[in-house]
């Protein structure tokens, strides 16, 4: 019951905020999942055929490395 215009303004509740950027991100990490399990099903399957020689591999190995370092480096500042 209001007794008052400024009153009744007064106590008037917003609507909620939709978190417009957290539901965009759970539909692309979604959709990322979603395309690594097809691709690894597809993989363990055989569909997929992946031939990598050692110097390759090597090359994996030093690129992740790299990546965790920098990642590293990042998160202590």
């Amino acid at each position: 019951m209001c007794y008052g215009m400024l009153r009744c303004v007064t106590f008037k509740k917003s609507p909620p905020a939709v978190p417009y950027k957290a539901i965009a991100l759970a539909i692309f990490l979604f959709v990322i999942g979603s395309l690594l399990i097809i691709f690894g099903a597809l993989l363990l399957s055989g569909t997929i055929k992946v031939e990598v020689s050692l110097g390759r591999i090597a090359s994996i190995g030093l690129t992740s490395r790299s990546i965790a370092t920098a990642v590293e480096t990042v998160s202590r500042w």
